[in-house]
C-alpha cells in the first residue's frame, strides 16, 4: 500500500482522511497499525500517521490509538507486568526513541510507571510490590518466633529500589499507595513506614512486632552485660550488626532510670554501682587516713582528673584542691604546725618535707602551695603568736627542698658573717685593689662553711642531699654564686645560705671591710720606703683612675636620665632632680679628685685632718677615706658632701675654698675651689638650674690638668655595660632586702630603667619620678604604679612589699604585664 500511495501521490490531507477511516477498521483481515512518530504534543487526539517497519510483507502506518493498546497489551502477558524497552523496540519494529514516546504517555496516564530499562503495569508492580513486603517483613509467617534472622530486619527505600529497577521516589510514591495515611500497611497489619525525624522522608519498611521483638531481645542482651559488669563498660562494647550506639545508649540509659541496673552511664560508658562504692572505700579511706590525695592515686581507683575535686568533696566538703591533688589543711598542717612551733623554741629549723608523703611533697607546686598560702592561713586562725614567728623566720621550698629556719636561727648565723668577712678582707684587700665590687663579695662557699660548723645538723641534711642527688656543692671547686640567673638547686645549706642570710648586707659588709683595708694599706704605703712606696702609688693610681672613669659614666648616664625628662614633667621637678644630682653624685665625684691631688701633691697624709668631708645632711665627717676605692654601681643615693677645714692652731676658722689654694699649686688649688663652688653652697648666687652643666663643662675643662685623666664621655659601648651591671645591682638588692623604703627606690629604679632605657639615682628624685612619671608611663601598667605608690603610703605590708619585689623579675616591660 506504501508504494501505491507514492505512485498516486495523493494530497496528504487526502491520504490522512483515508488512513483514519482504515485505522477503525475491525474487518477480519484488517492490518495492525504502528504509530512511527508524533509531532505534536496533541498526538493522540489528533491521530497522526507515520511510516513503519513490521513483521508483515511491507512498510505499514499505524495508529497511535491502536499501538498504546498493543502497548499495554503486551505488558499485561509478561510475566511480572514488566518489560524492557529493547524488547518492545524489537517486537514492535520501531526506533527505541519513539517507543519511549508512547510509554512516556501512557505513564502520564498513571496506568503505567518506568521502570529501569523499560516499562511496567502499575498494577502488577503494585501487587508485587505488596508481597514482597509481607515475605521480607515476616507477614506470611505464622509466629514471630518462626521468622528468620534474616528477616528480621526492615527493608529500605534504597534496597527496594535496587531490587525492583525503580528510582527511590518511585519507591516512594508506590509505598504511599500500598500504605495508609496512619503509614500502616493494611488492616491488622504491623508493617509500617519508618520516617526521617528530621526531614520526615521515608527511609525504610518493617514489621513493628518485629522491631519490639528484636528491642526486647536487645535489651535482654545488654541488661545480661551492665548485670555482669563489675568495672566501668564502654558502651562501643555492646554495639551488634545494624544497631547504632545511640540505639544502645538510651536502652542503657532507660535500664539505669528505671533503676533495672544498678549504675551511671557517663560519657558513654558504663559505670556499676559496685564498682563506684569500691571507688568510694577506696579514695575515702585513702583521703581519711593521709590527709590529701593526689590525681596520680585517684587515677589508680578508676577517678578521672577533672572529676577529682567533685568526687572527694561529696565525702569532705571542706577539702582544698590544690595543683595535682585535694587535701585536708587542717590534717595535713597539724604535725607541721607542731615542728615550727618546736623550731621557734628550740632555735633550730625543720625539714618540713621529711614530715609529709613522699607521694605529695614529688609535686613541686603542691608543696609550694602548701607551705606558702595552706599552712600560713592555717596559723593565722590559731590564737597564738606562732603565725608572726613563722612569717618572720624563712621559709625554703625549691629543688626537692622544704625547710623552716626559725627567726632566732637566722639571727644567730647572721652574727657569724662580720667576723668571717673581716678575715676575709684582710686577705684579699691587697689582691682586689682596683678591681670591681664583686670581687669584694665573700665567697658564698666560705659562709656555708662557717654556718656548717655552727649548725651540725644543717651540715648533715646538706650531706644527705648531696648523697641523694649524686652531687657535692660544700667540697667542690665550683664557684657558687650568691645569686644565680638560674634557679638554683645546691642544697638546703647553701639554699639557706642564699635566702636568710641578707646578701645585699653582706655585700654592703664586705665593700665596707675592703675599704678600711685599702685605706690601711694606703697608709702603710705612704710610710714604707720609697721603693714600697713607689709601688703602692702605682697601685692606688691605677685604682683611682679605674674609679674616677666609672663615676665619670653614672655622673652622664644620670644626667641623660633626667634630660629624658625635660618636657614631660614640670620644669622645676627638672631642676630639683639635677639639683640633687649635682650635690650628691657630684660631690662625691669632687670628692675623689680632691683627694687624689692632694695625695698626688704630697699632703694627704699630713693634711688629712685639716681637710674635711661632711655629710651635709647630718653635719658630721665622712669617714670614707679612699679616692681608690670602687665604685658601687647599684647606689640608689650617693651622700651630699661638703668641703670644710678644721680650725687652725689659734683656733681661727680657716675658709676651705682659701685653704685649699694655699695647700696645692695656684692651678690645681684654684680649679678644685671651683670646681667645689659649683657642686655646692658655696655660690648661692649662681642660677641652679645652670650649675650642673657648668660643673660638667669644668671637668671636662680641668680633669687632664688636675688629674692626668680626661673627663670621660659616655659611649655606646660603655653605656650599655654600665646599664647592664646597675639592673644587675638592682634587682639583687631588690630580691634580699626587707626594707620597705629601700624596696621602693629599687623598684622605682628598675622601672625607670626598664622603660626608658637610663637611669637616674637619689631619694627626691626618685620619689618624683614615682609621683609624676610612672603613672602617665604607657609602657607600665597601671597595676604596678598603684602598687609601688600604695607601698609609699602604708607603713608595713609584707604581701604588698612581695609583690613589689616580684616586678624585679621582669627581664622586659612586656613582662610586667604577666606579673
Amino acid at each position: 500500500m506504501s508504494n501505491e500511495v507514492e505512485e498516486k501521490m495523493l494530497s496528504p490531507e487526502l491520504l490522512w482522511e483515508i488512513l483514519s477511516h482504515l485505522s477503525h477498521n475491525k474487518a477480519k483481515h484488517s492490518p495492525a497499525f504502528y504509530c512511527q512518530q508524533s509531532e505534536a504534543s496533541d498526538a493522540a487526539a489528533s491521530e497522526l500517521f507515520f511510516h513503519a517497519s513490521t513483521t508483515h510483507d511491507g512498510p505499514a502506518i499505524y495508529s497511535l490509538h491502536q499501538l498504546q493498546q498493543e502497548f499495554m497489551r503486551v505488558l499485561d502477558t509478561s510475566s511480572d507486568g514488566k518489560m524492557l524497552t529493547v524488547d518492545i523496540v524489537t517486537l514492535f519494529g520501531l526506533k527505541e526513541q519513539y517507543v519511549k514516546t508512547v510509554g512516556d504517555l501512557l505513564c502520564d496516564d498513571r496506568d503505567v510507571i518506568q521502570v529501569e530499562g523499560g516499562y511496567a503495569l502499575k498494577e502488577r508492580l503494585l501487587d508485587t510490590l505488596s508481597h514482597h513486603i509481607k515475605l521480607h517483613c515476616g507477614e506470611t509467617y505464622p509466629t514471630l518466633e518462626v521468622i528468620p534472622e534474616d528477616r528480621r530486619r526492615g527493608m529500605s527505600i534504597q534496597q527496594l529500589s535496587t531490587e525492583f529497577g525503580l528510582a527511590s521516589q518511585d519507591i516512594t510514591k508506590l509505598m504511599h499507595e500500598l500504605f495508609r495515611d496512619d503509614g500502616i500497611f493494611g488492616t491488622n497489619s504491623s508493617v509500617i513506614l519508618v520516617k526521617d525525624g528530621e526531614t520526615g522522608q521515608i527511609i525504610e519498611i518493617a514489621n513493628q512486632q518485629v522491631l519490639d521483638l528484636n528491642k526486647q531481645l536487645l535489651e535482654m542482651q545488654v541488661l545480661s552485660a551492665l548485670c555482669e559488669a563489675s568495672i566501668p563498660l564502654p558502651i562501643e562494647s555492646l554495639l551488634q550488626k545494624g544497631v547504632d550506639l545511640s540505639t544502645i545508649q538510651d536502652i542503657v540509659q532507660h535500664l539505669c532510670d528505671t533503676n533495672k541496673v544498678q549504675g551511671t552511664l557517663t560519657h558513654s560508658t558504663f559505670t556499676p554501682t559496685i564498682y563506684l562504692d569500691t571507688q568510694r572505700q577506696n579514695v575515702d579511706t585513702f583521703f581519711r587516713a593521709n590527709g590529701f590525695i593526689t590525681e596520680k592515686k585517684c587515677s589508680g581507683y578508676g577517678v578521672a582528673k577533672n572529676c577529682m575535686e567533685q568526687f572527694v568533696r561529696v565525702s569532705f566538703p571542706n577539702a582544698t584542691l590544690l595543683k595535682s591533688s585535694i587535701i585536708d589543711i587542717k590534717q595535713l598542717c597539724l604535725p607541721l604546725e607542731d615542728a615550727i612551733q618546736f623550731a621557734v623554741l628550740s632555735k633550730s629549723f625543720i625539714d618540713m618535707k621529711s614530715m609529709l608523703s613522699e607521694e605529695f611533697t614529688c609535686c613541686r607546686e603542691d608543696l609550694t602551695m602548701l607551705m606558702n598560702n595552706a599552712l600560713a592561713a592555717q596559723l593565722q586562725s590559731r590564737n597564738d603568736n606562732l603565725h608572726d614567728e613563722f612569717r618572720k623566720g624563712h621559709t625554703i621550698v625549691q629543688g626537692g627542698i622544704a625547710l623552716f629556719f626559725s627567726a632566732p636561727m637566722v639571727d644567730q648565723a647572721r652574727k657569724l658573717v662580720p667576723g668571717l668577712i673581716a678575715e676575709h678582707a684582710k686577705c684579699r684587700a691587697q689582691e682586689t685593689i682596683g678591681q670591681e665590687t664583686e670581687q669584694y663579695l665573700i665567697p658564698l662557699l666560705d659562709v656555708a662553711k662557717c654556718i656548717s660548723d655552727a649548725f651540725p645538723d644543717l651540715s648533715d641534711i646538706q650531706q644527705h642531699y648531696e648523697i641523694t642527688h649524686g652531687k657535692s656543692s660544700i667540697t667542690t671547686d665550683e664557684v657558687l654564686q650568691w645569686s644565680p640567673e638560674n634557679e638554683s638547686n645546691d642544697g638546703p645549706l647553701i639554699e639557706f645560705c642564699r635566702h636568710a642570710l641578707d646578701v645585699a648586707s653582706i655585700k654592703d659588709m664586705c665593700q665596707l671591710a675592703m675599704k678600711e683595708e685599702m685605706i690601711a694599706i694606703q697608709h702603710t704605703a705612704s710610710s714604707s720606703s720609697m721603693l714600697d712606696g713607689a709601688v703602692g702609688s702605682q697601685d692606688m693610681e691605677e685604682a683611682f683612675e679605674s674609679s674616677f672613669r666609672e663615676m665619670s659614666y653614672l655622673l652622664h648616664l644620670f644626667f641623660k636620665g633626667i634630660h629624658a625628662l625635660e618636657g614631660k614633667i614640670q620644669t622645676e621637678n627638672i631642676d630639683v632632680m639635677k639639683s640633687e644630682l649635682l650635690l650628691s653624685c657630684g660631690s662625691c665625684l669632687a670628692k675623689r679628685i680632691t683627694e687624689y691631688c692632694m695625695f698626688k701633691h704630697g699632703v694627704l697624709d699630713e693634711h688629712k685632718d685639716d681637710v674635711i668631708f661632711r655629710c651635709s645632711e647630718l653635719g658630721v665627717p665622712h669617714r670614707e677615706h679612699g679616692f681608690c676605692i670602687s665604685v658601687d654601681l647599684g647606689t640608689l643615693a650617693f651622700p651630699h658632701i661638703a668641703l670644710d677645714c678644721r680650725a687652725d692652731k689659734d683656733g681661727k676658722a680657716r675658709k676651705p675654698l682659701e685653704y685649699l689654694k694655699k695647700l696645692l699649686p695656684p692651678s690645681i688649688g684654684g680649679n678644685l675651689a671651683k670646681m667645689w663652688t659649683l657642686c655646692s653652697d658655696f655660690d648661692a648666687g649662681r642660677n641652679e638650674q645652670h650649675k650642673l652643666d657648668a660643673f660638667i663643662e669644668h671637668l671636662n675643662e680641668t680633669c687632664f690638668s688636675l688629674v692626668g685623666i680626661p673627663f670621660s664621655t659616655l659611649d655606646k659601648k660603655n653605656e650599655k655595660r654600665v646599664l647592664a651591671s646597675r639592673r644587675q645591682c638592682i634587682v639583687d638588692l631588690l630580691q634580699y632586702t626587707t626594707d620597705k623604703q629601700q624596696v621602693l627606690l629599687c623598684a622605682t629604679a628598675f622601672l625607670f630603667q626598664l622603660s626608658k632605657t637610663s637611669s637616674i639615682v637619689g631619694n627626691i628624685t626618685l620619689n618624683l619620678v614615682l609621683d609624676t612619671v610612672l603613672g602617665g608611663d604607657k609602657k607600665i601598667p597601671q597595676d604596678v604604679t598603684k602598687s609601688l605608690l600604695k607601698l609609699k603610703k602604708d607603713d608595713t605590708d609584707n604581701d604588698l612589699i612581695a609583690k613589689v619585689k616580684k616586678f624585679g623579675t621582669a627581664k622586659n616591660v612586656k613582662a610586667l604585664t604577666q606579673q
